[in-house]
C-alpha cells in the first residue's frame, strides 16, 4: 500500500517512545500520554510534547507542529534518513515500483485540535482563534480567561473528545473570554456596541457575525466585570431558559448606569425551564445568520422589574478578604446611582434648601441647588441601595448565604479613592440653558458629557433658536435692555456692562480663562443696586442671586471663595461693599478657573472648579491695588435725593415681571450669543483686556457686535474716580516737602516718629498714610508695613515725580525724586524698610520711568504697560 501510513509494528513500546530514543531527544517528563521536554525548535524548557503512542510532537510555546517524519528531518536534517527511519518503525510502509526503488510514502499529517472542536461546537476555526485559542497538545486547547481590569488571570480548558466539558483549571479563577487583534486583547471602549452571552463558544458565534462579543463564565454577570463596559452600549443575547433569562436580568442590574445603554434580546425558539437554544442552535437554521441579527437588532431596553425580572436588580457582592475586589464591585455598582457624581476628588450630590438659608455666610434663595460631599454615613446608604453584600458560609446542609451590611472598610475604602471609574464628573450645575464652547447650546435636561454640567431647568424647559441672525440678535438685545429701563445708568456703556453681566453666566463654559467682577455702584442710596443684580440672576437661574457680605478681613474673604466654589454658585453677589473693595483672594478668585484651599476634615489642599459669576453692589466704591483692572463697571446715578420714592416706573414689581417674562427674556440673552457665534465671531478690534481676553473674545465682543457700547470702557473712568492709592500717593508726593524740606531722605522708622510727634503739622502726609497703609483704631501703620508699601509703590510716576530709596549703609532711605531724562536713582539694597528682594533700578527701568505719564500710560507707545503676573500666595499648613 505504496505511501500510507502505518502503526506501530515494533513492540509494546509506541512510536512516539522508540522515536524520541532513537533521535537522542531529551524528554525526560511524562505528562499523561505525553512525553515532555525541551523543544526541538524554539528550546523552551517544557512546552515540547510527543505523544507517546502516534509520534505527533507539539510545541505550545511556540506554536509548532510536527509529523513523526517531520520532526525526524528536523533532528536528522536529512529528509532520506528520516524516511528511512519512518519505514524502520513502521510508520511507512516501502512499496516497490517497476525500477526496484521505494515508492514515495505520505507522512502523518499534524492534528488540528483547533479546527476539531471548531467542528465539534459548530464554530469557525478562525473565531476560536480570534478568543486566543492554542493548542496545548493533540487533544487539548486552552482560551485565555481575563478579569475586571482586562489582564489575564487564567485558562479555560477545551478537549477534543466528544464527551469532555470545558473547565478551568484547579483553582483557576472564573473570568469573561475577549477577542484578540493582533495577538493582543480587544478590550471594550465607550461608544463601541458589545454583545454578552454565556460561554467562549457562543461568544465565537458572534465573532462569525462580525460582532463584538464578550463570554461570560456563566448565565450572568459579576459586577465586578462592569467597569470593563463603561460607556458602551451592551445587548445581552441570553440562552431561551429560566437560567439564562434571570441571568441577562441580574447582568443588566450590574450593567445599568455604567454602560450607556443595556438592551436585552430574545432569540427566536421556545422557551424552556432548562436546555433552551443559544446562539449556535440558532445558527444552524435555515437563514440562521439572518434570524439571529434580526433578534439582535429588536432586542429592548432593560428595565427593573419589566417582563418578570426581579423587582430587586441589585447584584450580588461577596463579602471576601480580598478587599480590593469587595471595593471595586462596589464602585462598580455605585456607577447605578444616577444623583452621584465625582468632582475635585470627592463623591457629591445635589442639594436643595427648602427656603433660604444662610451658609458659611453666603444666603442662598429657597431650592437653589448646591453641590455637597457625600459623608460616610450617606455613603453607606447609597451602597445597600445599589446593591446586596452577601457573606458566604459552607454547612452540612449546603452553602448559607447571609444578606448583610455594606462593610465598615468597603464604606471607608471607597470614600477614599479619589477616583471612581463610572461615575460621572460633575464640573457645575445650571438651571437654564447655556452655550457650549464649540457655539452649540445646552438645552436637554440632565447630564450633558461634553460640559460635565447637570441641567436641571427652573420653572420648565426653554428651547433656543438653533440657527439666530443678526437681526434677531439686535431685537433679543432690545428685549434685554427694557428690563433695565427704570435704572439711571450713569452712560450707555453702563448699561452696556449690564447686558455683559447677563450674559456671562451663559457663557461661562463657551470661553476659556475667567471674566470680570460686575461692581454695580450708585452716587446715592436707593437707586436699585440689588435689585439691578437680580434682574440678571432670575433671567439667567429663575432665583434672586445668591448674597454675601463683604468680609473684614483676607481669611474670611478666603474662606467664603472656598464654599462658594464647592457648593457650584452660578451668579453671587458681594452686598453692600462699605469703603475698599480689593485683596489678595478675591484678586486670585477673579482671574483663575480653578481655586486651591484645605477644606475642613481633609488634611490635603485640594482644588476645585470656579466658574462663578461675581457681582457687587455698593455706593460709591473706592477700588484698591490691582482690583481695578478686574471690575467691569455698572455705574448708577440717580440725580433725586430719595431714588426710592420714584413714581414713574414702567415696571413696578420688576422681580415678578422677569418671572413671568422669563421664557422670552432668556431665549434672548442665548440668541444674543448663538448668533454671534453663527457669525463666525467677527472681530470689533476693541481694545485687549489683560488676563480676561476669553471673556471679551466672546461676551464683550457679543455685544458690540449688536452695535452697543464698549463696556470695557468702563473701568477707564473706573480707575480715574476709585484709585484711592494714585490719591493717596499723590498726597505723600505733595507733602512730602514739608517732612523732609532738605530731600536728603528718610527711613520709614523716621517717617512714622516724625508723624507720631506733630500730627497737626503733617496732616496731609498723615492722612495719605493712613489711607495707605490702615491699621486698627486709626493707629499708625508699623514701620515694616509702611516700608513695604512705598517699597511697592516706588517708582510710580505721579505728576513727574516718585517715591524712591537709596541705600545708606544698609538702610532705606526714601525720598521724592523728580522724574526726567536725567534722573537716577540708586539702588535699595537693604535695611528695615527694603527687603533684599527689591530689585536694583537698571538704566532701562529709569528709561521705562521717564515715558510714563502722570495717568500711568505709556506715552511714548500709546498704550499701558503690561501688568505683572500676580505672585503665588501659598499658605502654611495650619492655616486652614
Amino acid at each position: 500500500m505504496g505511501g500510507a501510513v502505518m502503526s506501530n509494528t515494533n513492540g509494546k513500546h509506541g512510536v512516539g517512545t522508540v522515536l524520541a530514543a532513537k533521535l537522542g531527544l531529551t524528554l525526560g517528563k511524562r505528562e499523561g500520554h505525553d512525553l515532555a521536554g525541551a523543544c526541538v525548535a524554539c528550546e523552551s524548557s517544557d512546552a515540547f510534547r510527543v505523544h507517546m503512542e502516534s509520534g505527533v510532537a507539539h510545541c505550545y510555546a511556540c506554536q509548532g507542529g510536527w509529523s513523526p517524519f517531520d520532526l525526524a528531518k528536523v533532528v536528522l536534517k536529512d529528509a532520506k534518513a528520516a524516511h528511512s527511519m519512518m519505514v524502520d518503525l513502521g510508520v511507512f510502509e516501502p512499496s516497490a515500483n517497476g525500477n526496484g526503488r521505494a515508492a514515495k510514502s505520505t507522512p502523518a499529517k499534524a492534528p488540528d485540535p483547533i479546527g476539531e472542536i471548531a467542528r465539534m461546537k459548530s464554530v469557525p476555526r478562525e473565531s476560536l482563534v480570534a478568543y486566543g485559542a492554542t493548542v496545548h497538545s493533540p487533544k487539548e486547547v486552552r482560551l485565555p480567561v481575563y478579569g475586571p481590569d482586562g489582564t489575564q488571570i487564567s485558562y479555560f480548558r477545551l478537549f477534543t473528545h466528544p464527551e469532555s466539558k470545558g473547565r478551568l483549571p484547579k483553582g483557576g479563577k472564573a473570568g469573561v473570554f475577549l477577542p484578540h487583534v493582533d495577538g493582543k486583547v480587544r478590550l471594550p471602549q465607550a461608544g463601541e456596541t458589545w454583545h454578552a452571552v454565556e460561554g467562549c463558544k457562543d461568544a465565537a458565534a458572534l465573532h462569525s457575525l462580525g460582532l463584538l462579543g464578550v463570554g461570560l463564565h456563566s448565565s450572568s454577570m459579576n459586577v465586578k466585570f462592569a467597569r470593563l463596559f463603561v460607556g458602551t452600549n451592551m445587548i445581552m443575547v441570553p440562552d431561551r431558559d429560566t437560567a439564562g433569562e434571570r441571568g441577562a436580568s441580574k447582568a443588566g442590574g450590574c450593567l445599568y448606569g455604567v454602560a450607556a445603554s443595556v438592551r436585552i434580546a430574545t432569540l427566536p425558539a421556545e422557551f424552556k425551564k432548562s436546555k433552551g437554544e443559544d446562539v449556535r442552535d440558532v445558527l444552524k437554521r435555515d437563514r440562521g445568520r439572518e434570524l439571529v441579527l434580526t433578534a439582535i437588532a429588536d432586542a429592548q431596553p432593560w428595565e427593573p422589574g419589566k417582563d418578570g425580572q426581579s423587582a430587586d436588580d441589585r447584584p450580588e457582592i461577596d463579602v471576601t478578604p480580598d478587599e480590593h475586589l469587595v471595593n471595586d464591585q462596589a464602585v462598580a455598582s455605585l456607577a447605578r446611582d444616577e444623583s452621584l457624581f465625582q468632582r475635585s476628588g470627592d463623591l457629591v450630590q445635589i442639594m436643595r434648601d427648602h427656603g433660604k438659608k444662610i451658609l458659611k455666610g453666603i444666603t442662598r434663595p429657597e431650592n437653589a441647588p448646591r453641590i455637597v460631599s457625600v459623608r460616610d454615613a450617606s455613603l453607606r446608604e447609597r451602597l445597600s441601595a445599589v446593591a446586596r453584600f452577601v457573606k458566604r458560609k459552607g454547612s452540612d446542609e449546603g452553602e448559607q448565604v447571609d444578606h448583610i451590611h455594606p462593610p465598615t472598610f468597603c464604606v471607608a475604602a471607597v470614600a477614599a479613592r479619589g477616583h471612581w471609574p463610572g461615575i460621572r464628573h460633575l464640573e457645575g450645575v445650571v438651571s437654564s440653558p447655556i452655550l457650549r464652547i464649540d457655539g452649540t447650546v445646552l438645552q436637554t435636561p440632565g447630564y450633558d458629557p461634553a460640559t460635565g454640567l447637570l441641567y436641571e431647568p427652573e420653572g420648565g424647559t426653554l428651547m433656543v433658536s438653533i440657527s439666530p441672525t443678526r437681526d434677531d440678535a439686535v431685537v433679543a438685545s432690545n428685549e434685554l435692555l427694557e428690563v433695565v429701563a427704570d435704572f439711571p445708568f450713569a452712560t450707555p456703556e453702563h448699561r452696556a456692562a449690564w447686558l455683559a453681566f447677563l450674559l456671562t453666566p451663559l457663557a461661562r463654559h463657551a470661553f476659556s480663562g475667567p471674566s470680570p467682577l460686575y461692581l454695580i455702584d450708585a452716587n446715592v442710596r436707593g437707586s436699585g443696586k440689588g435689585l439691578l443684580a437680580d434682574a440678571a440672576a432670575i433671567i439667567v437661574t429663575g432665583r434672586e442671586v445668591a448674597r454675601m457680605p463683604y468680609p473684614n478681613d483676607e481669611d474670611e474673604t478666603r474662606k467664603r471663595i472656598t464654599a462658594v466654589a464647592l457648593n457650584g454658585d452660578q451668579v453671587v453677589l458681594i452686598d453692600n461693599i462699605v469703603g475698599n473693595l480689593g485683596g489678595a483672594s478675591l484678586d486670585a478668585a477673579l482671574t483663575s478657573n480653578t481655586w486651591k484651599d484645605r477644606i475642613l476634615g481633609r488634611s490635603e489642599i485640594v482644588e476645585m472648579p470656579l466658574v462663578t459669576t461675581w457681582a457687587a453692589t455698593g455706593n460709591n466704591v473706592a477700588v484698591v491695588g490691582d482690583m481695578g483692572r478686574r471690575i467691569c463697571h455698572i455705574r448708577l446715578h440717580s440725580a433725586l435725593e430719595k431714588p426710592e420714592e420714584r413714581d414713574d416706573i414702567k415696571h413696578k414689581n420688576l422681580r415678578q415681571w422677569i418671572r413671568s417674562e422669563r421664557p422670552r427674556l432668556l431665549p434672548a440673552a442665548l440668541t444674543i450669543l448663538s448668533a454671534y457665534c453663527r457669525a463666525g465671531r467677527p472681530s470689533s478690534q476693541l481694545k485687549p483686556w489683560g488676563s480676561f481676553e476669553g471673556w471679551s473674545d466672546l461676551v464683550r465682543q457679543a455685544i458690540v457686535w449688536v452695535g452697543l457700547p464698549d463696556p470695557g470702557d468702563t473701568r477707564e473712568e473706573l480707575r480715574r474716580a476709585s484709585d484711592r492709592e494714585a490719591s493717596a500717593l499723590r498726597a505723600i508726593i505733595r507733602g512730602w516737602a514739608e517732612i523732609d524740606p532738605d530731600g536728603t531722605g528718610l527711613t520709614s522708622a523716621k517717617i512714622i516718629e516724625r508723624l507720631e510727634k506733630s500730627p497737626d503739622s503733617y496732616e496731609l502726609l498723615r492722612s495719605a498714610v493712613l489711607e495707605l497703609c490702615p491699621a486698627q483704631g486709626g493707629k499708625l501703620p508699623s514701620t515694616r508695613s509702611l516700608g513695604n508699601k512705598l517699597r511697592a509703590l516706588r517708582g510710580r510716576n505721579i505728576g513727574g515725580k516718585a517715591i524712591d530709596c537709596r541705600d545708606s549703609h544698609g538702610t532705606a532711605l526714601w525720598s521724592v525724586q523728580q522724574i526726567g531724562p536725567m534722573a537716577a536713582t540708586a539702588s535699595c539694597s537693604g535695611g528695615s524698610s527694603c527687603s533684599a528682594s527689591g530689585r536694583s533700578r537698571t538704566s532701562a527701568d529709569s528709561a521705562y520711568v521717564n515715558r510714563l505719564g502722570g495717568n500711568g500710560r505709556d506715552e511714548q507707545a500709546g498704550s499701558e504697560q503690561p501688568e505683572q503676573p500676580d505672585q503665588l500666595v501659598q499658605y502654611e499648613e495650619g492655616e486652614f
